[in-house]
């Protein structure tokens, strides 16, 4: 008899799983409860897989086959509705054989959430600057005398409205 495959977890206990787990030692298996809350989905689970099981196992091919496959899907809804008539309705059982709902055209893609929005280029408001450069005082030519290259530079900049919008200064050149 094969062994479970390690990290078998959140399968119900059946007779088959029982077995195989009564020949491994008690020290490597852990127990939970069945959570009331949850348990349909356990549940709900084995069924499925019992279910996709007697399906596949529907003799033939073809359309006789899926004939047979609708048969037996809704023989289970009546079983279900015998013992629990709340559950399950007329209207749940398959009455088409041979064709399932499709979309019709492709489903639209999730929009793509925007990025974030980067910060924007910076603008050049209109701005007065002076430096200290070798100017004659009042002309706004260049002096005959040389100097040396100014250090500093400050700037006044203002807004677009007319606002100052601060000043600054910063070495020459940089």
């Amino acid at each position: 008899m094969t062994e479970p495959a390690p990290g078998v977890y959140e399968h119900l206990i059946t007779h088959r799983l029982a077995e195989r787990l009564h020949h491994l030692d008690a020290a490597l298996l852990q127990h939970g409860r069945l959570d009331p809350a949850d348990s349909h989905e356990f549940l709900t689970r084995h069924l499925a897989t019992l279910i996709s099981r007697a399906l596949k196992a529907v003799p033939g091919g073809g359309d006789d086959r899926l004939a047979r496959q609708v048969e037996l899907a809704n023989r289970l809804a009546d079983a279900v509705a015998d013992l629990n008539p709340d559950a399950v309705t007329p209207g749940d059982q398959v009455v088409d054989t041979k064709t399932c709902c499709t979309p019709s055209r492709p489903r639209p893609s999730r929009p793509r959430s925007p990025p974030f929005p980067s910060a924007p280029p910076p603008r050049s408001p209109p701005a007065r600057c002076w430096s200290t450069a070798a100017t004659s005082p009042g002309s706004g030519t260049r002096s005959s005398t040389r100097r040396p290259p100014p250090t500093t530079s400050t700037c006044s900049a203002r807004s677009s409205s007319g606002r100052g919008c601060g000043s600054w200064s910063r070495p020459y050149g940089s």
